[in-house]
């Protein structure tokens, strides 16, 4: 037994720090590929994944890839953990991801007006009881939550009229240097 929990103890620590890897890997992939790639090919690989099971639809509109780099990592993620709970959980059919950008003003993306929202909308189960947590969420709502309040954003969580989810992130588009995490 104790050989075996140390086994499991260490999978865990090569788990992790796999992820870890793999976060700084995708970080710098959006740093030279750009957020729109970046999220194409979080989408068809979600597609791959699904085998056919479940869609999954990327819309980009406006200047996404003229982000502020401290916004990038944080839409990018938001979008990542969206999508994993609609496999995770919801069980739908058809998931679409969607990132805007709002300008105010006839600004521009790295002028610090305007806002950019990303949503992730799915025809599943919806928020069932048995995955929320503080405040009603689980624990990857609860992170979105804070990448978002951190930028100074909203984050809403709507249950669809006909069945499924919307989450939505609007977060000001500010002209600010700091990670993309």
């Amino acid at each position: 037994v104790p050989e075996a929990q140390a086994l499991t103890e260490t999978a865990g620590n090569i788990m992790k720090g796999l992820r870890r890897t793999v976060q700084e890997l995708r970080l710098q992939e959006i740093d030279d590929s750009g957020l729109l790639t970046s999220l194409e090919g979080l989408i068809a690989d979600h597609n791959r994944r699904g085998c056919g099971k479940t869609q999954f639809l990327l819309e980009a509109h406006g200047e996404v890839n003229e982000l502020p780099l401290a916004i990038t990592g944080h839409i990018f993620h938001i979008v990542q953990e969206g999508l994993t709970n609609a496999v995770k959980h919801a069980q739908a059919a058809n998931v679409r991801a969607a990132v805007r950008i709002d300008l105010a003003q006839g600004g521009a993306p790295r002028s610090g007006a305007g806002l950019v929202e990303a949503t992730v909308e799915d025809d599943g189960a919806g928020l069932a009881r048995e995955i929320r947590g503080e405040a009603g969420f689980g624990l990857g709502l609860i992170g979105i939550r804070e990448r978002t309040l951190a930028l100074g954003g909203e984050m809403s969580v709507v249950s669809r009229l006909e069945k499924g989810l919307i989450l939505t992130v609007t977060i000001p588009i500010t002209n600010t240097a700091g990670p993309a995490s």
